[in-house]
């Protein structure tokens, strides 16, 4: 891995996703990019995570999420809308 490049920066060419005590909006933004989305919250998040996803689709990353963090999520069309 190149140094001084963030891992998930990579994403698109590793398929790996990690989050280390990451606020959950921040790793939604690093989400929404790897899957091109545009990303809008609904609600404010201030929980962290810390997970590890290695070529999961969107939809299994995104259900996880809702069950730690009791998240609802709209991926219609080019969307990402998060929502409590």
């Amino acid at each position: 891995m190149e140094e001084g490049i963030p891992v998930n920066n990579l994403s698109w060419k590793t398929g790996h996703l990690i989050f280390e005590e990451t606020p959950i909006d921040s790793a939604l933004i690093d989400i929404a990019r790897h899957f091109r989305k545009e990303l809008s919250f609904e609600t404010k998040i201030t929980d962290e995570i810390t997970a590890e996803f290695q070529d999961q689709p969107l939809n299994e990353i995104l259900r996880e999420l809702e069950l730690v963090a009791g998240l609802q999520f709209d991926t219609t069309g080019t969307a990402l809308i998060v929502r409590k």
